[in-house]
């Protein structure tokens, strides 16, 4: 056979794509994420009653009226994790009571923390409690009382409460 030499020139064009290769294996899973920055938590009814007494707003804005002292676990919140609790904020969506206030406190596992606001009964408007934190454990019951130390005329006030579990 006849010895041919290699022949140097310019390079031809590239050829074509080749198919795509086999997919691989899965990677390593990563570790977990950090926690979400934070959670609102949400109460409201349409009455806290008139009298003098403590009744427990329900969670989710879930009943018309506010419930008695020996239903509280009724209107709580179960804790999904644990964190801290803070930047409570009450409203008044009406005001057709007396001007006597009501107190609205946070609680948690049914014991008073120092996170509270208090709002006139016959006042629109809104408060906030930007100081005071609860710390909670995955599984707490978290309530927000409603206390009038004296009758209110009317506890139709349509209130409001949320604040941040962080």
């Amino acid at each position: 056979m006849p010895y041919y030499p290699p022949m140097t020139g310019l390079p031809g064009p590239p050829g074509p794509a080749g198919p795509p290769g086999p997919i691989g294996p899965p990677g390593p899973i990563g570790p977990p994420g950090p926690a979400g920055s934070s959670a609102v938590l949400g109460f409201g009814d349409n009455s806290i009653g008139a009298p003098l007494d403590v009744r427990f707003v329900d969670a989710w804005n879930g009943g018309n009226t506010a419930v008695a002292g020996a239903a509280e676990a009724s209107a709580a919140i179960v804790s999904p994790r644990a964190g801290t609790l803070r930047n409570l904020i009450a409203r008044h969506q009406a005001g057709p009571g007396n001007g006597n206030m009501v107190t609205y406190q946070v609680r948690v596992n049914g014991v008073d923390t120092g996170m509270l606001v208090a709002l006139a009964s016959n006042a629109i408007g809104q408060a906030i409690d930007a100081v005071n934190t609860a710390i909670v454990a995955q599984g707490d019951l978290i309530t927000v009382s409603a206390t009038k130390m004296l009758a209110i005329g009317s506890g139709l006030v349509q209130p409001t409460i949320s604040m941040e579990l962080v």
